[in-house]
């Protein structure tokens, strides 16, 4: 067993109702985006890329093929972030309704979101969302 399996199987026991899977492939990325969104707009650039490499070496000691999946996505985050600059309180309003989206996807599972009970999984998601692709191409992640 790899070392991300364990986190990931946690993560996706919360994400089984096909609904529920859908509503995170559109909210939960868009949830991340406004995440990059608000520290660019409080923080800044310099803030965002030590935030964005403290991220990428976490996925690295779990998956480097996932942390290495996550380089151009996350790329075009950015690019999109800063592109955007959106004032804090539009990235804080996009997020408030990702979170509210996710929360129903939940509510549609009959299951409380893990985050709750481990806050790690918050950033676990996007992995997750990279192991069903990969899974789905026939890809050794």
């Amino acid at each position: 067993m790899r070392r991300v399996d364990p986190i990931l199987d946690l993560y996706e026991e919360s994400h089984k109702h096909p609904a529920n899977i859908k509503i995170h492939w559109l909210f939960e990325p868009l949830a991340i985006w406004a995440i990059l969104a608000l520290i660019y707009s409080v923080s800044g650039a310099l803030v965002l890329t030590g935030f964005l490499v403290v991220l990428l070496i976490y996925f690295a000691l779990l998956s480097v093929p996932i942390a290495l999946d996550f380089v151009p996505v996350i790329a075009g985050f950015v690019w999109i972030v800063v592109l955007a600059s959106l004032h804090w309180a539009v990235a804080l309003a996009i997020f408030a309704v990702c979170f509210v989206a996710l929360l129903g996807g939940h509510r549609i599972e009959g299951r409380s979101p893990a985050v709750f009970e481990n806050p790690q999984l918050i950033i676990v998601g996007p992995a997750s969302l990279a192991r069903r692709v990969f899974r789905w191409l026939s890809i050794h992640y």
